[in-house]
């Protein structure tokens, strides 16, 4: 699903399914704690002023700062945590660890953000487009161990329009 950067406009021109992998995925340790994103040389990455009396919210990229703009403007958004946590697991006897980019908490969600697949909680994903076919597979395998832990929503927010691909199963195209 898609969002224009409008605030709750969908965009009815695009829609995008992934789906669900069929590779067992074993969840080995949960780390409940946001990962410090390192400056480094050559990289975009900062830190977005959080609303009156909060944190500072950091990001590692352009699209990720954008995303955490636009969902502060909703006054929806109750919290926002950039980083929130690291799941470890193991796919095919091979060790792996996945962090989402952002976990959002809604007071409400907004109706055009639930119509597209956004739920109170829901894990953000943000990815350009173009990097997505190299990277189905490891967020499909990151989607099959969230939905262990977790019933919350996993989407992935497309540049440089921030439009919203929610991951559905592939009878939903």
């Amino acid at each position: 699903m898609f969002f224009l950067p409008v605030l709750g406009q969908p965009s009815a021109d695009l829609t995008k399914a992934i789906p669900a992998t069929s590779e067992p995925v074993t969840i080995t340790k949960i780390l409940w704690k946001q990962r410090k994103i390192r400056m480094t040389r050559g990289s975009i990455r900062g830190f977005v002023p959080g609303r009156p009396g909060e944190d500072s919210i950091a990001f590692e990229s352009l699209l990720e700062r954008d995303t955490i703009s636009w969902l502060l403007q909703m006054p929806e958004t109750r919290r926002l945590w950039s980083q929130p946590f690291t799941l470890h697991y193991v796919c095919q006897e091979k060790r792996r660890k996945y962090t989402p980019d952002l976990l959002v908490e809604f007071t409400e969600v907004p109706a055009a953000l639930e119509r597209e697949g956004f739920g109170r909680f829901t894990v953000i994903e943000c990815k350009p487009p173009e990097e997505l076919p190299k990277n189905e597979r490891v967020l499909a395998l990151a989607r099959a161990g969230l939905e262990q832990i977790t019933s919350a929503p996993f989407v992935v927010v497309l540049s440089p329009t921030l439009r919203v691909a929610a991951w559905e199963d592939a009878s939903h195209d």
